[in-house]
């Protein structure tokens, strides 16, 4: 399976995924506003992750990129299972701390005049949404996050999770070069 070049800019950012999808380049700020894994976002664990245990996992380097694991709201899980789940989320959350990340977040606004709501717009990418907020917070980092939007356009517009990508990413540029 081949994977298409992403379209993109002279400054490296870019306008598509690697399969077609057009992003978006959101600041951290915005998108928390709507999802944030700290509050909580996954079932297999009791209670939601606190950043000092990321500054724990990174004291200690114990960071590591797990692969996803399946969940099954059927399954009943041990307490030592859910300790495992939630040692490992927080290794993941670490790691995309300390190595930075690529991948677009996929998100899903819904469609409000279809009666369509999403409870948790981050459909795939909280780790990686943990990590961006958790250099928002320790390194007072507001970065842009790509996203592939999903949904009723017109209502992620209302929501600010898509804007004009050519003056989002100019104005991150210019403060770029300012820095």
């Amino acid at each position: 399976m081949s994977r298409a070049t992403p379209r993109g800019r002279p400054d490296g950012l870019p306008l598509t995924s690697p399969n077609g999808a057009d992003l978006q380049w959101i600041r951290t700020s915005v998108v928390s506003k709507f999802a944030n894994p700290f509050i909580g976002c996954w079932m297999d664990i009791d209670t939601p992750l606190k950043m000092e245990e990321v500054d724990l996992c990174l004291a200690s380097q114990k960071e590591k990129l797990h692969p996803p694991t399946s969940w099954n709201v059927m399954a009943r899980l041990t307490s030592v299972q859910k300790r495992v789940r939630r040692r490992q989320h927080i290794q993941k959350i670490a790691w995309f701390v300390r190595n930075g990340f690529q991948e677009p977040l996929e998100v899903d606004v819904g469609i409000p005049s279809m009666n369509c709501y999403v409870l948790h717009k981050v459909q795939d990418g909280n780790h990686r949404l943990a990590a961006a907020l958790y250099r928002s917070d320790r390194y007072q980092e507001n970065p842009l996050l790509p996203l592939s939007v999903g949904g009723c356009v017109d209502f992620a517009i209302a929501l600010g999770l898509w804007e004009d990508n050519e003056t989002t990413l100019a104005a991150w540029a210019a403060a770029r070069r300012r820095a």
